[in-house]
């Protein structure tokens, strides 16, 4: 079979910027909501006690912190794709057996496929971990 290049690019939108980091942010703020949920079951359970009463403080101070989170990440997902001009520039790839051509204005970058330390594959997108 020939080695064939298959070739796209383009820019990233706030949007997918916003999706991107939602898929690679996911699995963060599931361990960190339920380990901020058992600190405070037993934070309550020593105080004061009682299982049932340590589940709602735990529960509601969880709700109240995903609350906040869910405010807060936006601005600051926002700001970093606003600050970041290089994240917003034209990007064009070409991809063949040997591995990703990445060209950026003038800028030329390959990386071999041994490179990557993984990939996921989502419905809308490609995440490669370098």
């Amino acid at each position: 079979m020939e080695n064939e290049d298959i070739k796209f690019g383009g820019s990233i939108k706030l949007n997918e910027y916003k999706k991107l980091n939602h898929y690679a942010r996911r699995k963060l703020f599931v361990i960190l909501h339920v380990a901020y949920f058992i600190v405070m079951f037993f934070v309550w359970l020593i105080l004061v006690g009682g299982i049932l009463g340590s589940t709602i403080f735990a529960l509601i101070f969880t709700l109240i912190l995903f609350t906040v989170i869910q405010i807060v990440v936006p601005f600051q997902i926002r700001g970093e794709y606003k600050s970041n001009q290089l994240l917003r520039s034209d990007v064009q790839y070409v991809v063949n057996r040997s591995g990703i051509t990445q060209t950026r204005g003038v800028s030329k970058v390959f990386l071999d496929w041994n490179d990557f330390r993984s990939a996921f594959e989502y419905k809308d997108m490609f995440r490669i971990l370098i």
